[in-house]
């Protein structure tokens, strides 16, 4: 991607420990509109997932998902998201239940 080694640069240190088959922190990529925080994100996952596309690196397989906050901006229906991605076979009803729900299915 040109014009944005620095931000892959630091984004990748956020992956590191999967190196030592550590786990990982939070993070929460922040940005003006239009700054390529999306682009960036998943360039680097999509590599990411070539790396390590036949190697287990930790107790489960290693996944990820994206959630258009825009279009899911609640927490429930991120979390069902997350849980749809992960299971698309899932009978869990997008509406109706609490927050506390969604996090036990997922």
């Amino acid at each position: 991607m040109i014009g944005r080694e620095s931000e892959i640069a630091d984004l990748a240190r956020i992956f590191k420990p999967l190196d030592s088959k550590g786990y990982l922190s939070n993070s929460l990529v922040l940005g003006y509109p239009g700054s390529g925080k999306t682009v960036v994100t998943k360039f680097l996952l999509s590599k990411l997932m070539e790396r390590f596309e036949n190697e287990q690196i930790l107790d489960h397989p290693l996944r990820w998902v994206y959630i258009s906050c825009k279009i899911k901006p609640t927490p429930n229906g991120i979390l069902y998201e997350i849980i749809k991605q992960i299971d698309p076979e899932t009978k869990i009803p997008m509406k109706g239940f609490s927050l506390d729900y969604y996090y036990s299915a997922l």
